[in-house]
């Protein structure tokens, strides 16, 4: 499929985390911030994608706060936390067999990035879609 000069140059800006040793990106947009510790309404990011508990040793955690309806969310994320860009020509659909088995909450799309001989697979989330409608009353030992 041929991508138009102008799609190419098109980035989503995305903040980019890890989570049970897979790469993930949320929208830029829905951050408002990253800070060392939790504020008061907190969730690790495994708990709210609903990821199953893994072999992979949980890295250093950094809290990004989330825009929410219910306000403003801390969620606990892998490094490295990064601030970033994909092209929107890498963006694409969840697969259909995917999609009707949401191994993943809020789970977006899927970014393929790199070239012929090395590609990157993130994840993209939607955190506002799967955080709770209600103030969370988890708090942090």
């Amino acid at each position: 499929m041929a991508v138009s000069p102008a799609m190419a140059a098109e980035q989503l800006p995305v903040v980019r985390f890890m989570a049970a040793g897979h790469a993930f990106a949320v929208e830029a947009r829905q951050v408002a911030g990253m800070r060392d510790g939790p504020d008061q309404q907190a969730m690790w990011i495994e708990d709210v994608l609903g990821l199953v508990d893994s072999e992979y040793p949980i890295p250093v955690r950094r809290w990004l706060s989330i825009h929410h309806a219910t306000g403003l969310w801390s969620i606990g994320v892998g490094e490295p936390v990064v601030l970033d860009s994909i092209a929107v020509a890498d963006i694409h659909p969840v697969p259909k067999l995917v999609a009707g088995n949401r191994c993943v909450r809020g789970l977006a799309a899927l970014a393929l990035e790199g070239d012929a001989t090395h590609q990157s697979l993130t994840l993209l989330v939607d955190l506002g879609a799967v955080l709770p409608e209600q103030e969370n009353t988890h708090n942090e030992d």
